[in-house]
């Protein structure tokens, strides 16, 4: 078994060490890209929640506006009916009030 020692690149001691702070720079480097990744992606389901919270208090908003609505409907149709109910009784009184003149006025004496 014979070993080609031609193929190996002896390196001298600069080199290593030019290559191991290489290596160290890109360790790095992948470290903090890493880490912006995540507080990236915790920035990214921060927003999420947020944004869920949000579309929860509207939808709720939604709905009370809805309700309140629907009770100012009710309450408007039974004013209405009131106002209506009003009328014809007003109607009513103004002819018993002219029916009842008619009744005192003194007879015609001929």
């Amino acid at each position: 078994m014979t070993i080609n020692v031609s193929s190996f690149v002896a390196m001298s001691k600069e080199q290593a060490k030019e290559r191991k702070s290489l290596t160290v720079r890109n360790s790095e480097k992948r470290t903090k890209e890493i880490k912006e990744q995540l507080s990236g992606a915790v920035t990214a389901r921060n927003s999420t929640v947020k944004t869920l919270r949000e579309l929860h208090d509207i939808t709720t908003e939604r709905d009370q506006l809805k309700i309140g609505l629907e009770r100012t409907k009710r309450a408007l149709a039974a004013i209405r009916k009131k106002c209506e109910d009003v009328g014809k009784i007003k109607e009513a009184y103004d002819k018993l009030k002219e029916r009842s003149g008619l009744l005192q006025e003194p007879p015609f004496v001929v």
